[in-house]
This record gives structure tokens, sequence and C-alpha cells, in this order.
């Protein structure tokens, strides 16, 4: 009885709390369409999640699409004052966050499962990293979760397979993608992917460095309808999931952590989501009209060798700069992404699971 009596308690001194607590509204600016994998399994899931956990004292307005700010413009919209939150992809901003763009210029040379990128990514921008941390709240914005895209292919207006068939093609090839899109011969393009459709469309781009399931959640399949299995490669960063600085010290300790638990969700979901989308676009691309190209040797050995010397490269190109601990910035996310990998195969597929263990090795620790 007296256990009955103290959970009665405790669950009314939650709603009470619930009740009490100050009411806040964030407006969230996404650059991505309500369809794109970090809008519709990320950010969504992170705001149902934030309002089903305050119990409404936490409300949102979702604006997708660019709207309200876009791929260039998230950054100065939080810090402006624009919008309350939005969806940021640290590769647009080198010069903005040159710290958090040390782990990220790894990207091109990583091949490993989405989720445990995403994971290593939040963990080293809230806990691993301080100038990541400061960097990032230089600009107002608390850093709620990361992002991790699933491994990257060549999506291409035209077949290729060889490296001859790749020599001068002009490839979208974002950031330190452009290292890749050199090795292979490729001249790069340095655009948003909000732009992608209509470069290839109008033959100013050729391919487009990027996941299968862009086809669909970027709606490209049209313009680019042969996919080179590369299978090397993964954008990551973020912080996809954020709220100002102004709206986090708004909030009381039972909203916050509500954010931390939504948050931890959402970057779990995305990643998910990543791995789902890829599946789906694969399976049906041949009755979809889609052919897939696997790489020839020579492809491959150009890969493997690109994997081999990118840290090093990575730790030089950032010491040049006067970016400072970029060595050690490198070797943490990567023993981050280790310890990733191998939460990963123990959860699996249960993505609650995977939200539950990021909650517990990350959030809880902030």
């Amino acid at each position: 009885m007296r256990k009955i009596s103290a959970l009665l308690a405790a669950t009314t001194a939650l709603l009470a709390s619930a009740a009490t607590a100050e009411s806040v509204h964030v407006v969230y600016g996404a650059y991505g369409s309500p369809s794109s994998t970090n809008v519709k399994h990320g950010i969504m899931p992170f705001i149902a999640e934030a309002e089903r956990l305050t119990e409404g004292s936490l409300t949102f307005e979702l604006h997708p699409g660019g709207s309200l700010v876009g791929s260039s413009t998230a950054l100065s919209g939080v810090r402006d004052s624009l919008v309350d939150a939005a969806q940021v992809s640290s590769i647009y901003f080198p010069s903005e966050l040159p710290q958090l763009n040390v782990a990220i210029d790894l990207s091109p040379g990583i091949s490993a499962d989405t989720r445990a990128v995403a994971a290593a990514a939040t963990e080293l921008n809230l806990l691993g990293c301080p100038g990541c941390k400061a960097e990032i709240e230089e600009w107002n914005i608390q850093y709620l979760g990361g992002y991790g895209v699933s491994s990257f292919s060549l999506l291409c207006a035209k077949p290729v397979q060889t490296l001859e068939d790749l020599k001068g093609l002009r490839v979208r090839a974002a950031g330190s993608f452009s290292d890749l899109a050199t090795a292979l011969g490729m001249t790069p393009v340095n655009t948003t992917i909000t732009e992608v459709y209509e470069g290839l469309q109008r033959g100013q781009l050729d391919c487009t460095m990027g996941s299968p399931g862009w086809m669909d959640s970027f709606s490209i399949r049209d313009v680019a309808t042969n996919i080179l299995m590369l299978e090397t490669g993964t954008a990551f960063g973020g912080p996809m999931l954020d709220v100002s600085l102004d709206i986090w010290g708004q909030l009381d300790d039972d909203q916050k952590d509500a954010l931390k638990r939504a948050a931890a969700l959402g970057t779990a979901s995305a990643a998910a989501g990543y791995e789902a989308a890829d599946e789906e676009v694969l399976a049906s691309a041949e009755e979809d009209g889609l052919t897939i190209f696997q790489p020839g040797e020579d492809i491959l050995a150009v890969l493997e060798q690109f994997r081999a010397d990118r840290s090093a490269k990575v730790v030089a190109d950032a010491e040049r700069r006067g970016i400072p601990d970029a060595k050690e910035t490198v070797d943490t996310f990567m023993s981050l992404l280790e310890k990733w990998n191998a939460i990963v195969e123990e959860t699996g597929d249960d993505t609650e699971a995977l939200a539950d263990a990021m909650y517990q090795e990350i959030y809880s620790k902030m």
C-alpha cells in the first residue's frame, strides 16, 4: 500500500511540475523538405517526443523546406533570433565552425554504421570536444543531436564504373568530399543538396555523392538513374537537433531532460531512417528504372589508399590552419566511433534501445 501511495505521490508531483512549468514555444527552421530523412525521421520525432514528455509545456512550430532558413543561413538564423532552433549542417560552415569541422573532415574516408556515426558525432560535440562545444555556443546554439548519413555512393546521370568513366565528371562534393572527388579524377562542385536536382537536370552536374536513399528523400531519381556503389564516406555533424541558448535558459530541469530524451530518440531514429531508405531504394531499383553498378578494381584501389591516408591528412591540414587540438579531436572521434559501433551491434535494429543507450552514455552526463 505504501508503494502505491508513493507512486501516486510521485506521479502527482510530476504532473504538477508539468502543469506549472513555463510554457515555451519554439520556432524551428529546417532546410530539408518534410520528406527528407533528417526532417521526417529526426526533427519531427524529436518535436513530437518533446511535446509529449512535457505534456505541452513545450510546443514547436516547424518550418521545413528552407521557408525561414536555408542550409547556408541556419547558423545566423539562430544567432539573430530569426528562429529559435534550426537544422544545421556543419559542413556548410567551415570558416564559422572550424573546430567542429575537424572530425567532419574525416567523413570521406569513413565506412561505418550510420547509427554509430550519429552517436559518435553527438558525444564528441557534447562531451568529448570542449572547443567544439564552445564554438557552437558562440552562435547562441545549444547542441542537442548530431546526424549521420549512410555510406555514400555516386548518383549519376549516366552509367559509370571505372576511373576512366569518372574522369573530369562534375560532381557535387561538399566540403572535404572534394578531396575524394579529386582522388577519383572528378571535378568537385561545392553546392548544397537542395540545388542538386536543378544541377543534374541542367547538366551543370554529372553526379552527386550521396546515399542511395537520396533518390527519394531529395527526389532526384528522375535526373540521376545510375548508382555506383562506392559504399565509403558519410556526412555527419550537426546540430540537426538544437535550441537557442535563449530558449534553453528559459527551461526548467524537467523540460531540459525532456529535450535530451527527445534528442536521443530523434538522433537514433534519423540514422535508422537513412539505413531503411537505402534498403528501400536498392531493393526496388530495377523495377524503378535505376541501374546499380559495382566499382572496378581501379576505383577500389583508390578508395583503399584514400582511407588509409585520411586521418593523417586531416590532422596536418587542421594544424596548418592553426586549429588547436586537431589530433586529439580526431583520435577522440575515432575512439567514440569504435565504442558506438560495438553498442550498435548490441542494440541492432532496436531504435529505442539505441536511444536509451545514447541517453545513458551522453545526455545524462551533460
